[in-house]
């Protein structure tokens, strides 16, 4: 009888201690994260993102666009906030949606010209596609592709965060360079490798090479966080704050007043953003 009062007793002070915890430090139990940063290309234009993330769940946000990738529903949401409109899929509708757009373009611009005109556009776009698909063939073929992950003495403070400098290397090329927090763990939070996956297949694996799936780029993403990355094409991404907070699931939700839109409508929707500025 002792012995499980013993343990009762050991089992209300975890409980106690558990409650404890909550109240000290409600945000670090169960919590997501906010990520504030910008984005300034070779030209020196820049543009600032808030990216959201919880339980396998991604928001990103900037001043036109907001694009949810949920990883556990499989689903991708796009939002148009400026109109107020989104459009909601798995990466297939998403595909889809993609061709039947391209299609509906090349019909609308078919339909301004002459038939002369016409037989001009439709050889020069079939040029195009066929271009496109070779293009496509040659990312399908990896085997040979030699990534590399190289660790550099270099060291600075980003975001008040202690970061490591890394670069990637393609077949003996610079691709990126990396500034890593290895305090920062995102991972426990978002499935990065899964994420990748969905983006490679978004972009028809035209935008990327296929290094995110191999094993040294899967062991890189274990060392930490980047907060700061520039490009080849000497694009820069920068940390300003990142912040770990418990996210209500609102956060992660498309407003009530939104419309649904089918891909080609929606995609169309973007277009008005530019015409009205």
């Amino acid at each position: 009888m002792i012995f499980f009062n013993l343990i009762e007793m050991k089992i209300r002070k975890c409980f106690l201690l558990f409650l404890l915890l909550l109240l000290l430090f409600p945000n670090y139990i169960f919590a997501g994260w906010i990520i504030k940063e910008v984005t300034k290309d070779a030209y020196g234009e820049e543009r600032s993102q808030t990216i959201y993330i919880q339980n396998n769940i991604m928001k990103t946000v900037d001043n036109d666009e907001i694009s949810i990738y949920n990883l556990n529903s499989n689903k991708i949401c796009l939002i148009n906030p400026i109109q107020k409109v989104f459009w909601e899929g798995t990466i297939d509708e998403y595909l889809k949606g993609m061709d039947d757009y391209t299609l509906a373009m090349v019909e609308d611009e078919l339909s301004k010209l002459t038939p002369e005109e016409k037989e001009t556009y439709k050889a020069l776009h079939s040029h195009i596609f066929q271009e496109a698909e070779i293009v496509e063939q040659n990312f399908d073929v990896q085997d040979s592709l030699k990534v590399e992950i190289k660790k550099l003495l270099d060291k600075d403070i980003i975001a008040k965060h202690q970061t490591q400098r890394y670069q990637l290397w393609l077949n003996d090329s610079l691709i990126y360079d990396y500034w890593v927090s290895s305090s920062i763990n995102l991972y426990k939070d978002f499935n990065f490798e899964k994420f990748y996956k969905l983006i490679e297949k978004m972009s028809g694996q035209l935008s990327e090479t296929g290094y995110e799936s191999s094993p040294e780029f899967k062991d890189f993403l274990k060392k930490g966080y980047s907060l700061k990355t520039i490009d080849a094409e000497n694009n820069i991404t920068e940390t300003l704050n990142i912040e770990k907070k418990q996210l209500s699931t609102a956060v992660f939700n498309v407003p009530q007043n939104y419309t649904k839109l089918e891909f080609v409508e929606f995609s169309k929707s973007k277009i008005l953003n530019y015409n009205n500025e």
